[in-house]
C-alpha cells in the first residue's frame, strides 16, 4: 500500500510540474504576441505619419534623395537612434512603448535610372517605419512606396 501511494504521489507530482511549465510557456507566448502587436501598431503609426506628411506637405519631413537602378536602401545603413534624417514621432504618440516610433522617407530619383524617360516619372518615395514594443526586444519594420504624377 505504501509503494502504491508513493508511485501515485510521483505521478501526481510529475503532472503538476508539467502543468506549471505549460502555463509558464503559454504566458511567455502570449507576452511575445502582445509585444509584437504593440511594435507593429507603433510602426504602422509612424508609416502613416510619414505618408500623410509626404502627401499633404512634402516639406514637413526632409527625404533623402537617392537614385540609380536599385531601390532605395539607406534605411538599412542608417543609425536610427542618432541620424538626423530619421523623423521621430512626438512623445506620447504611441503609449506603452519603450521608444516612440520613427520613419524615414527616401525620394527615389528616377531621372538617374538608365532607360527611364525623364518626362514620364513623378516623385516616388520609399517610406520605412520602425516601431518597438514596451521592452525593446520586439522591433517591427514596415515599408511602403508612394508615387505622385503619371
Amino acid at each position: 500500500m505504501l509503494i502504491t501511494s508513493m508511485i501515485f504521489l510521483l505521478i501526481m507530482t510529475g503532472l503538476a510540474i508539467t502543468a506549471i511549465r505549460r502555463a509558464t510557456l503559454d504566458e511567455k507566448v502570449a507576452g511575445n504576441l502582445r509585444e509584437q502587436n504593440l511594435a507593429f501598431q507603433a510602426a504602422e503609426t509612424a508609416l502613416r505619419f510619414c505618408q500623410n506628411a509626404i502627401e499633404s506637405d512634402p516639406q514637413t519631413i526632409t527625404p533623402l534623395i537617392v537614385g540609380g537602378n536599385a531601390m532605395p536602401s539607406q534605411w538599412d545603413t542608417l543609425k536610427w537612434s542618432t541620424d538626423l534624417q530619421v523623423t521621430r514621432l512626438p512623445a506620447g504618440t504611441v503609449a506603452n512603448v519603450i521608444a516612440q516610433p520613427q520613419c524615414l522617407a527616401e525620394k527615389w530619383d528616377f531621372r538617374r535610372v538608365v532607360g527611364v524617360s525623364k518626362n514620364n516619372t513623378g516623385d516616388v518615395y520609399v517610406i520605412t517605419a520602425r516601431g518597438t514594443g514596451s521592452t525593446g526586444t520586439a522591433v517591427v519594420w514596415l515599408q511602403s512606396t508612394v508615387r505622385f504624377g503619371s
